[in-house]
């Protein structure tokens, strides 16, 4: 396993690395940690729990469906994506609209084309009013 300390302090374990310079076409199933650097044509789920964390750095690139339980995100995503628990979008990376997540990290500069729903807050008892001049 690669040990990579993220950001947010956790540190996250790799199991398998796909190269810069590889290219693989077809289904990816993982368990554990998977970092691609590469490219992916094909979809990508993980098989394990909900731990399961996918890492697409800056030059990785996939095309196709991505199911896991975390994604940190710092390359290119054509295609839906769906984490059980969280996103991490790094800076100057554009997310696709078709994602479903429980958490959602978005750093500087990087960019989700998602339709946010509108929720309602949980009532506070407070009463706001807007002052015009």
């Amino acid at each position: 396993m690669f040990p990579i300390r993220k950001k947010s302090g956790l540190t996250l374990h790799l199991n398998t690395v796909i190269g810069s310079y590889a290219r693989i076409d077809g289904k990816i199933s993982f368990v554990g940690g998977l970092r691609i650097d590469g490219e992916v044509c094909g979809n990508i789920s993980s098989v394990g729990d909900a731990n399961d964390t996918l890492m697409l750095s800056k030059s990785g690139k996939v095309t196709g469906a991505i199911k896991t339980g975390h994604l940190v995100l710092g390359g290119h995503v054509d295609g839906p994506v769906e984490a059980a628990g969280s996103i991490e979008v790094l800076e100057d990376v554009r997310l696709p609209g078709d994602v479903s997540y429980k958490s959602i990290s978005i750093h500087v500069g990087g960019i989700v084309a998602d339709t946010f729903a509108d929720a309602p807050l949980p009532d506070s008892g407070r009463e706001f009013s807007s002052n015009s001049a």
